[in-house]
């Protein structure tokens, strides 16, 4: 992925204070330096010969002292400070911000949001900030928020900015963060709920305008399912495709492609490995199965229709959508088809049985391929043995 100019590695500023402007100044102290060397040696030997008149001296004294602290000679110079890194007072003044807001989502009160935003955002009118607490409250109701991760970025430039931000779970698992900004000083809060089904992110960009903070992004988003991220569930699915296992490894993807995107800032590193295996792995699994797939070896050839992710709770079970001959009301005809087909699967989809104790069925008299309709469909699990 090519990288603009002004990139941050986020997670490696371990700086003091002195640190900060030293950095934040380096690129300006080297062009000093270069400018001192070169005026010396014109002083040195030069000086007498073209008789260059003291004023001059002053001159190039100046520029050193513009190439130094002038922000042109920082043009792509930025800091950023991370989690405890972060001015402490900075920090707590951005915490306030975010506890309000949150409180107001709580309370559906808009105008709180509203005041904090950017004038462009504000100019759009509060009726899209009510639209966006109608999604919020019930989204995050009875739902606790602690911080995942913040940032503090002070930049010299005025461009889009690219951070590098390494994710706690998995290893190697890495994401960026696309931030366009109207303000040198930009302040990204990520705060996030566990212990659900799905775990959220509450998302948060300010900007300092006239030295106080403003608010410029807000998003909820999906942080993990069923305690996993995206990237957790690519991972099991990279491992069972390279079994060959595709049928399960597909579920995954599905699953990860539901929230490849946290924030519409946040992009993982391996989000085209995603979609490029879950383009792969269909591309397979088109090319050996034409669905629907009559089963000829049990009774009555039900067809199955669809296979898709199930959870029961926080487990993952394949569903199998099949069309059945058997009326829907005969309950214990159906279990032993179900239970029938069960025993075929392996043979069907290699690795769709492995892991799991069941297999979640829903039975239909006729194909259910018309999303704008509504299918009568029986629910049945049979047991993997």
């Amino acid at each position: 992925m090519a990288c603009p100019v002004a990139n941050v590695i986020l997670e490696s500023n371990n700086l003091n204070d002195f640190g900060f402007w030293a950095i934040m100044f380096a690129p300006g102290i080297m062009i000093a330096l270069v400018y001192l060397i070169i005026s010396f040696f014109f002083w040195l030997f030069l000086r007498k010969k073209y008789k260059v008149h003291f004023v001059l001296d002053i001159v190039i004294f100046v520029i050193l002292l513009i190439a130094l602290f002038s922000p042109v000679t920082n043009l792509y110079s930025e800091l950023s400070r991370h989690n405890d890194e972060i001015n402490t007072e900075i920090r707590n003044s951005v915490h306030i911000l975010n506890e309000r807001i949150i409180e107001s989502i709580r309370n559906n009160e808009p105008s709180v949001m509203y005041n904090l935003f950017v004038e462009e955002v504000k100019d759009q009118g509060i009726d899209n900030i009510k639209s966006l607490y109608s999604q919020f409250s019930p989204a995050i109701e009875g739902k606790t928020f602690e911080l995942y991760n913040e940032y503090y970025v002070v930049s010299q430039n005025w461009r889009p900015v690219q951070f590098t931000v390494l994710s706690e779970t998995v290893a190697d698992s890495e994401f960026y963060m696309h931030v366009n900004t109207a303000g040198n000083n930009t302040y990204i809060s990520l705060l996030k709920s566990e212990g659900d089904f799905k775990d959220l992110v509450l998302s948060f960009i300010y900007v300092k305008m006239n030295n106080q903070w403003r608010l410029h992004v807000s998003h909820l988003g999906i942080f993990k399912i069923a305690g996993k991220t995206a990237i957790e569930w690519f991972e099991e699915a990279k491992e069972l495709s390279g079994k060959g296992y595709n049928i399960p490894a597909l579920l995954r993807l599905s699953i990860a492609n539901q929230f490849i995107k946290p924030a519409p800032f946040i992009q993982y590193a391996k989000e085209k490995d995603i979609i490029d295996l879950s383009n792969k792995i269909r591309t397979k699994i088109n090319q050996k199965h034409k669905f629907p797939i009559q089963l000829s070896n049990v009774k009555n050839t039900p067809e199955v229709c669809y296979v898709e992710p199930q959870f029961v709770q926080m487990d993952l079970f394949p569903m199998i959508k099949y069309v059945t001959k058997i009326p829907l009301d005969k309950v214990s005809e159906l279990q032993k088809e179900v239970d029938a087909i069960t025993a075929e699967l392996e043979s069907i989809f290699p690795g769709i049985t492995k892991g799991v104790s069941h297999i979640v069925y829903v039975a239909y008299s006729e194909p259910p391929t018309d999303p704008k309709r509504e299918y009568q469909g029986y629910r049945l699990t049979a047991e993997v043995k």
